[in-house]
């Protein structure tokens, strides 16, 4: 018996000793994740499309699912796992395939293998096929045609060996969604064209009315006409139109401004539109005088603006070419490959520190070595404000300097930053609310390169609030990339798309066509991404979507679903830990605002939650600048209350309480007037005591959280 009493110990022993062995293994494998595993190289363009989705994409789907009020599940969006191509990858598969190629300021630059080594040799710019190093995105000048680096590696092994056979071969023409350049101007758009005038035909008395009804007082009628700008009048109303066109010479599109003069003198200027509604990013007011920019001393050099009548005086003035963003928070890569070419590019976005934001990403994008910006507090006009006041344009110019990339900054060199701070407060606060001003009391603004944690219990509204939140900022040009793994996306812009319109569509379906078309114009795009996913995967897109798109705000709802299975009680914490710093070092290297929803552990009935309810709350706590909680007491209590709770606030340490209240009919929140908590045992006041009702219960959320 001692003898099997033994054994069994013995036995016992060595199971205890497995099962420690595997509790270390385990730890182990987790603690050996470092910062460089958690994120992983670029995705290629094809990832790229196959992950993101821009809200047009929904359209029809959307449209039945609301008609139906059915949530339809988006199975047609599968997460792609090709491998991943970097510009390591681009260069080698070129090298691999006997291309040669060569390195330009954000491209590599070949010939299509179609024309045989003699062209690849020469390689003429007319000939030419750029190759975006990050993206892959790439635009052949020879046959017009545009797409993702997917499409141009199948064409290239499409490609027959004979040289005989090359002649006659068609580039992709067995490729798919490959955009070509546009021959013609749209009908829409040569029909509105048809009935303007040119600025020639007008007197000098109607020449100079339009230059005080727009205050555009220094611009020369010359001017006006180089750019081919025209001029419509109806009924007192005089509307400006000044044509886009492509960097072939074909007019795409219109932007239109309008306004009135009335006998009184009373001035009235409308908003901006465009003609067509949606139009190419690629296609941009100014390419029009790039020929006439080149025959000058000035042809190697570019400026890019923020509106047409200061490029059009940069141009007057010094004869450099100027482009204009529709955007000045966005640069699409579609215009990259025209820019190659030029060894000085200018950016004067605005004379304001978001300007200054705003132009070092793009500086990055464009290569740093030949980007001159203004650095804040040194620049006090714009180009037309140079004109009217006498400005020389030319030492305007000469006042923009190189970013600097050292490691180490002396404070003599961040002397203007820290003044334009002080000087401008508002604009450091960040991007203003307006459908929930009252946040802007505590937060002062949406800013870059922060981390906002928002956690709340089940149903309460997480993601119905962070919908209308980031709708908001959206809405003012903050560019957003949506991350929803546990509601799916049409679901999710359904949710937004009533936010917007401030109504319940699906009792106005024939307003939807005109409401959907307004919110695609939105910079807002989703990922494909749905249900459990890897941080690796995640991060991935979220990179490629701030260079492509330049997002400034990403949202995560929620952080449960990129922990999966692969854990236990020992490692759980340790793997949250690592997706959290994943994401702060993300705000943090790409200056983009990333908020997060998280679920709260569960608490006692009736107890209020605190930081301490955050899953693995030391971290998350200590990494996020902001966190906001929302309190559910209406279950709970008779006058209870639903609210958010701003519990950190890294800004300026300001804290407090807004009351919330859901309007069924908009599907969006309210916020009420700010108040402090009740301190414990105080007793409520008399008023509230003697005429306590309870509150009507507010109606159900349309979305679950």
């Amino acid at each position: 018996m001692s003898i099997c009493r033994r054994l069994c110990r013995v036995h016992h022993l060595y199971l205890q000793v497995c099962r420690l062995s595997s509790n270390i293994g385990s730890i182990g494998d987790v603690d050996t994740v470092t910062n460089e595993d958690v994120t992983s190289p670029q995705i290629s363009a094809e990832d790229k499309k196959n992950n993101m989705l821009s809200s047009a994409s929904f359209h029809s789907e959307l449209h039945s699912d609301i008609s139906t009020e059915s949530a339809s599940s988006l199975s047609n969006l599968q997460i792609n796992n090709r491998v991943l191509d970097s510009t390591k990858e681009i260069s080698d598969f070129m090298t691999k395939n006997d291309i040669p190629f060569r390195h330009g300021q954000t491209c590599f630059f070949a010939v299509c293998p179609k024309f045989g080594k003699l062209a690849m040799k020469a390689m003429k710019d007319k000939d030419c096929i750029y190759i975006n190093s990050i993206s892959g995105y790439f635009h052949c000048k020879k046959c017009g045609a545009s797409g993702e680096w997917s499409h141009l590696k199948d064409n290239i092994a499409s490609i027959p060996s004979k040289s005989a056979a090359r002649k006659t071969h068609v580039c992709f023409k067995d490729v798919q969604h490959v955009n070509y350049e546009v021959a013609e101007s749209p009908k829409e758009v040569t029909n509105y064209l048809a009935g303007a005038q040119d600025f020639s035909q007008l007197s000098d008395e109607e020449f100079e009315n339009i230059l005080f009804l727009f205050d555009w007082q220094g611009l020369h009628r010359a001017t006006f006409q180089k750019y081919g700008v025209k001029l419509q009048l109806e009924n007192g109303k005089y509307k400006v139109i000044f044509p886009v066109q492509s960097p072939q010479g074909v007019v795409t599109s219109l932007r239109v401004r309008s306004g009135s003069l009335s006998e009184e003198g009373d001035i009235s200027i409308q908003p901006v539109y465009n003609i067509p509604r949606s139009k190419k990013q690629r296609d941009l007011f100014g390419w029009q005088l790039m020929d006439h920019a080149a025959k000058k001393q000035s042809k190697n050099q570019v400026v890019i603006t923020d509106s047409e009548v200061n490029a059009m005086a940069i141009f007057q003035e010094t004869g450099i070419l100027s482009i204009v963003l529709d955007k000045v928070s966005q640069l699409p890569q579609e215009v990259l490959p025209h820019l190659e070419s030029y060894e000085k590019i200018t950016l004067w976005l605005g004379k304001d520190i978001t300007a200054w934001q705003n132009a070092k990403p793009f500086a990055l994008k464009l290569n740093e070595k030949r980007v001159f910006i203004f650095r804040p507090t040194i620049l006090k006009q714009m180009p037309l404000e140079c004109v009217q006041l006498g400005s020389s344009m030319q030492g305007v110019l000469a006042e923009a300097c190189l970013i600097s990339h050292k490691d180490i900054l002396s404070t003599s060199y961040l002397r203007d930053e820290v003044l334009a701070e002080l000087q401008q407060f508002d604009k450091v606060c960040g991007v203003k609310w307006r459908r929930y001003e009252k946040l802007n009391d505590i937060f002062k603004g949406h800013r870059r390169g922060e981390l906002t944690v928002l956690t709340g219990p089940t149903g309460s509204g997480k993601t119905t609030f962070v919908c209308e939140y980031s709708l908001d900022l959206c809405m003012q040009g903050v560019n957003t990339l949506w991350g929803s793994f546990e509601i799916n996306n049409v679901r999710l812009i359904k949710c937004m798309l009533q936010q917007f319109a401030g109504k319940n569509i699906a009792k106005h379906l024939n307003d939807f066509d005109d409401i959907y078309n307004e919110f695609s114009n939105l910079p807002m795009f989703f990922m494909r991404h749905f249900g459990q996913q890897d941080i690796n995967q995640v991060i991935d897109v979220m990179t490629q979507a701030v260079y492509i798109h330049d997002i400034s705000h990403v949202v995560i709802d929620n952080l449960q679903f990129m922990m999966g299975m692969d854990f236990n009680e020992m490692n759980r914490w340790v793997k949250q830990d690592q997706i959290v710093s994943a994401f702060r070092r993300f705000a943090t290297e790409k200056n983009c605002h990333v908020t997060i929803i998280m679920h709260p552990r569960k608490v006692r009935e009736g107890e209020a939650l605190s930081t301490a309810a955050i899953f693995g709350s030391a971290k998350v706590t200590q990494e996020a600048d902001n966190i906001i909680l929302i309190q559910d007491q209406r279950l709970d209590k008779v006058n209870g209350k639903k609210f958010i709770q701003i519990v950190k606030n890294r800004f300026d340490g300001d804290l407090g309480m807004l009351l919330l209240k859901f309007d069924k009919n908009s599907n969006g929140f309210q916020l009420g007037k700010r108040a402090s908590p009740r301190p414990k045992g105080a007793q409520p006041d008399q008023k509230e005591e003697k005429g306590a009702q309870p509150d009507q219960r507010e109606e159900e959320i349309d979305m679950d959280d």
